[in-house]
């Protein structure tokens, strides 16, 4: 049977079916991509109460353009709404502005954890889909944010050695929607482990600076790695560019101080800080360079890897001592603004030619300059390496 559509109804089809194609459109050609805070992607523990957010708007019209936005900021995730966002609703705001608009809500405090979304409308008055819930926390910017000291485990070995801080905490009465947010502020460089397991992929952290003009705060989110109960927080320290002789380098050692704070929408406790009740130890780590111009070196491992690990899973299978209260002269902390290094790439060798009973070598198939590790996992207790800034590394027993 053959249906004929009238001429009204296929009026009233047409217009149902451009209205269809108008809202796809309106939804998939104007969207807001790439929310940041501050120049980063969900940063934590900022330098600042006063926030500033860009984002991209993305289209395939040519000419396209932002004519209005509206920014919502909020204590919960699930507050972001119009009706319920508790910090800051900018309402529809007639701007083409998109880089580093400056929040205008209610008055942030340090600690904090926030969220926060946009949207956007063209030229046309189309408006985009809100972008994706975005978050940022605010960093510890003055000193009386601080309880923690900063602590040390001074020993002959001096800034060659890399020390490793324990601290036993337990946590109760875990209540939903926590943040579990560790502050480090350390004089040289340094990895956290949290129930033996170590947070994040940023590698020589923080970044460098002058120590008699600044040093840098390190923020982490370690929600997930929190257990009810009890729990193992271990900071391994090593001296990088915090060496005797530089600017503003002072005592025997590599030195850190470090605060926990659980985070609630109402309230900020302070879980865990560094202080002379904090335990101490000298890695299986020493280097064998002071990070001075001409004077670079790599380090020396003793024990294999199983050796070297237990300290951090089974902490309780090896000798700890006490961390001391150090003495740092005033000089301005802030925290790092800046992207944290990684590893972008893991080079194997091409070829590995033994020597001799004592010595290899080892072609890495390019020429290495600048920043690298290399890691060697099957040595034995009594081998080293020596580092060789070519396209060959020499072992020797």
């Amino acid at each position: 049977m053959t249906h004929i559509i009238s001429k009204p109804y296929k009026i009233i089809l047409f217009i149902f079916l451009l209205y269809v194609a108008s809202a796809c459109d309106n939804l998939t050609d104007w969207k807001v991509e790439e929310v940041k805070c501050e120049h980063l992607y969900n940063p934590i523990g900022i330098n600042t109460v006063k926030p500033r957010f860009s984002w991209k708007n993305i289209s395939s019209r040519q000419g396209a353009k932002q004519t209005a936005y509206q920014i919502l900021v909020a204590t919960e995730a699930e507050k972001l709404n119009e009706n319920d966002a508790d910090l800051w609703n900018s309402g529809k705001m007639s701007s083409a502005n998109q880089l580093l608009v400056e929040y205008a809500g209610k008055s942030l405090n340090p600690g904090q954890v926030l969220y926060w979304k946009v949207r956007t409308w063209n030229q046309e008055g189309r408006v985009s889909e809100w972008s994706e819930t975005a978050h940022f926390s605010i960093g510890l910017l003055e000193k009386d944010d601080w309880k923690a000291s900063y602590i040390a485990y001074p020993s002959e070995d001096g800034f060659y050695q890399c020390p490793q801080f324990r601290k036993s905490f337990s946590v109760k009465n875990n209540p939903d929607g926590s943040t579990y947010i560790l502050h480090v502020n350390s004089l040289g460089y340094h990895e956290i482990y949290v129930n033996g397991v170590k947070i994040d992929d940023r590698v020589l952290s923080p970044a460098v600076t002058q120590f008699n003009k600044r040093s840098l705060i390190n923020s982490y989110d370690v929600t997930s790695y929190i257990k009810e109960g009890g729990n193992e927080l271990i900071v391994w320290l090593g001296s990088g560019w915090y060496t005797a002789g530089l600017p503003g380098v002072t005592g025997k050692g590599p030195k850190v101080r470090a605060q926990l704070e659980r985070i609630n929408p109402q309230s900020i406790e302070t879980i865990v800080v560094t202080d002379d009740t904090w335990s101490a130890r000298n890695s299986e780590y020493k280097r064998i360079g002071d990070w001075r111009a001409g004077r670079f070196g790599g380090e020396i491992v003793t024990g294999n890897l199983e050796e070297q690990q237990k300290a951090l899973v089974e902490p309780d299978k090896v000798s700890w001592d006490k961390a001391t209260i150090a003495e740092v002269p005033d000089h301005i902390v802030t925290p790092q603004m800046v992207e944290p290094n990684k590893i972008h790439e893991t080079i194997h060798p091409v070829d590995i030619a033994k020597v001799n009973d004592s010595t290899y070598i080892v072609d890495m198939g390019k020429n290495l300059t600048g920043w690298f590790e290399i890691i060697f996992p099957t040595l034995q207790k009594s081998q080293r390496v020596e580092m060789i800034y070519s396209d060959r590394i020499d072992v020797n027993g």
